[in-house]
């Protein structure tokens, strides 16, 4: 399914699912290139593996309406590198995201809401282990180059 994202360079990437005990995650297939209104380009990597939109099972139904998790993918890499420079910038880069998919004003709250009620705490302790790994360690936690790697990352607490 296309969407019509004026921005996006990639916004259809492929994406292979992954389930695992604690759920499924996405494999990207494809790089993800968005560029802001500001002439910002953020991207994200080919072989990244996520969860997508990070929220706990009882608020799934938050997530009806999304027409797309290329956001989420976006905001997961500028999690864990702290690429965007501050959770604030990260938090506005999703919200703007979901906006260019058109999910809606509503959607783009709810998100936003969880952002502002539990994204800290993943802000804080990815960047504790940016500061005491470096960025190329969180960067290859992150990536994979099979499906064998994507299932392996896909198994661990941290993403």
């Amino acid at each position: 399914m296309e969407y019509k994202l004026d921005h996006f360079i990639t916004y259809n990437p492929l994406i292979v699912e992954i389930s695992t005990k604690k759920g499924i995650s996405y494999w990207l297939q494809d790089a993800i290139l968005w560029v802001d209104e500001d002439n910002v380009q953020h991207y994200v990597p080919k072989g990244i593996v996520s969860d997508g939109y990070s929220i706990p099972k009882w608020m799934w139904g938050m997530l009806r309406g999304l027409k797309s998790r290329v956001p989420s993918y976006l905001h997961d890499w500028q999690f864990w590198t702290h690429e965007a420079g501050s959770l604030a910038l990260t938090n506005f880069n999703i919200r703007h995201g979901i906006i260019l998919t058109e999910s809606g004003l509503y959607n783009t709250c709810k998100v936003g809401l969880g952002l502002w009620l539990g994204g800290w705490i993943a802000w804080r302790r990815y960047g504790r282990v940016l500061n005491a790994y470096g960025y190329d360690y969180v960067t290859q936690a992150h990536i994979a180059d099979t499906l064998c790697e994507a299932k392996a990352i896909a198994s661990q607490e941290y993403i």
